[in-house]
C-alpha cells in the first residue's frame, strides 16, 4: 500500500492478499482525504475533475498570478506585515519603501486598519 499512508500492521496479519478481503487504509488517512474532498466541494471545484486538480493549479503561471492581483486586489489601500529580524531585511526594505512603517511586535494589531494597537495609534 505504498504512497497511501497504510503499513504492513494496517493492511493485517493476511499481509494484503488479495483473497483476505478489502484492505482499509488507516482512518487518519481517510480522514484526511474526507477533509480535502470537502474542501474541493466548498470551494466549488467538479469532484469529476479531481483527478486533474493538482496538475490545474501547478500549472498557474506567475503572469496569471500577477494578472489576477491587478484585477483584483487593492494596491493602495493594501498593507504588507513582513516578521522578522529587521537587521536582516530593513536596509532593504527601507530602500524599497520610503515611507514604510517598521513597528515592535508589541505595538502590532493585527485587527486594527491602522496596523497599530489602541495605546500607540495617531
Amino acid at each position: 500500500m505504498a504512497g497511501c499512508g497504510a503499513d504492513q500492521e494496517s493492511v493485517g496479519a493476511a499481509g494484503g492478499r488479495p483473497d483476505a478481503g478489502p484492505v482499509r487504509p488507516p482512518r487518519p488517512f481517510t480522514d484526511g482525504l474526507a477533509a480535502q474532498i470537502a474542501e474541493l466541494a466548498i470551494y466549488g471545484i467538479d469532484l469529476r475533475q479531481i483527478g486533474n486538480y493538482i496538475e490545474q493549479v501547478q500549472a498557474v503561471t506567475p503572469k496569471q498570478v500577477e494578472a489576477y492581483a491587478r484585477k483584483h486586489l487593492d494596491a493602495d489601500g493594501s498593507k504588507a506585515v513582513v516578521v522578522g529580524d529587521t537587521a536582516q531585511f530593513a536596509t532593504a526594505l527601507r530602500k524599497a519603501h520610503p515611507h514604510a512603517a517598521l513597528l515592535e511586535s508589541t505595538t502590532l494589531d493585527l485587527d486594527s486598519p491602522s496596523l497599530l494597537a489602541p495605546t500607540t495609534a495617531k
